[in-house]
């Protein structure tokens, strides 16, 4: 009896519950917030990766919706409706603002997620022939409103975030041309 004991308890010990589960890479089952983030990046990179008629985070606006805080939303469609009205500058952005890339990686991984205040962020690394990142490429910050997730903004480790870059893009279009 004492041996079943002890069998069982190496178990409980050594072998994870049912609920948690280790990928390849040695890592456990996401949090409901970094499964969200994960399932995004999932469908979005092939259309970042594919030759789109148009920005494919617009694609991701119109086709997931309810992912984007309504503030966040109106910014990149703004932005995407002022460079639809030149032609041969930029006007906008001039990168993918979910990947903080112009060059898609093959595929894109959660990492920690950690509070800073009502905010989630959720580390995310780009895979490049078949190497993840050193450093998260992109940390997304997520709010839970009406019990889903909603993306609030994109931050870019040592260089910005989202909405800033946004601002500025449209303070400049905002301002008057200066007389050559």
């Amino acid at each position: 009896m004492r041996l079943h004991h002890a069998v069982v308890a190496f178990l409980i010990v050594i072998v994870p519950p049912a609920s948690v589960s280790a990928d390849p890479a040695g890592t456990f089952v996401l949090s409901p917030s970094q499964k969200f983030v994960q399932d995004f990046y999932d469908w979005y990179v092939p259309k970042a990766q594919g030759d789109n008629n148009g920005a494919p985070w617009m694609i991701a606006l119109k086709e997931k919706s309810s992912a984007f805080d309504p503030k966040l939303a109106a910014a990149l469609t703004e932005d995407n409706a002022a460079q639809a009205k030149v032609d041969d500058d930029i006007a906008g952005l001039d990168f993918d603002p979910f990947l903080n890339s112009q060059d898609p990686g093959e595929r894109y991984v959660v990492g920690a997620a950690k509070w800073k205040g009502n905010m989630l962020q959720v580390d995310v690394y780009s895979i490049a022939s078949g190497k993840k990142s050193d450093k998260p490429d992109v940390v997304d910050d997520l709010v839970k409103t009406q019990g889903h997730w909603q993306f609030v903004n994109f931050e870019y480790p040592g260089e910005g975030d989202l909405l800033s870059t946004l601002a500025t893009l449209k303070a400049d279009r905002e301002k008057p041309a200066t007389p050559n």
